[in-house]
């Protein structure tokens, strides 16, 4: 996955998808291409990596706005997400 599409390291928010065995993984790739824009492909690694990883950041926005539209978003569709905010310590 290539840092352009998953954001900049300049990013400040990180959305972070957690894990549920409650979902289907075929569920969990459709939302983020909906809600995401990812290509089918980069939706399924990121689905794999909230899988085994327990947690996963799907995406990132240099803006909180963004950030939390796209978790409300995504808990809209019964994902479990939350923003991080990478500068907090």
């Amino acid at each position: 996955m290539s840092s352009k599409k998953m954001g900049s390291r300049k990013d400040r928010y990180a959305v972070v998808v957690h894990n549920s065995d409650d979902i289907s993984f075929d569920y969990v790739t459709e939302t983020f291409q909906t809600i995401l824009g990812h290509e089918l492909t980069q939706a399924a690694n990121c689905a794999m990596a909230v899988h085994n990883r327990g947690s996963f950041v799907v995406k990132s926005f240099n803006d909180k706005e963004h950030a939390d539209a796209t978790v409300e978003l995504l808990v809209d569709y019964e994902l479990d997400a939350e923003v991080l905010d990478l500068k907090k310590k």
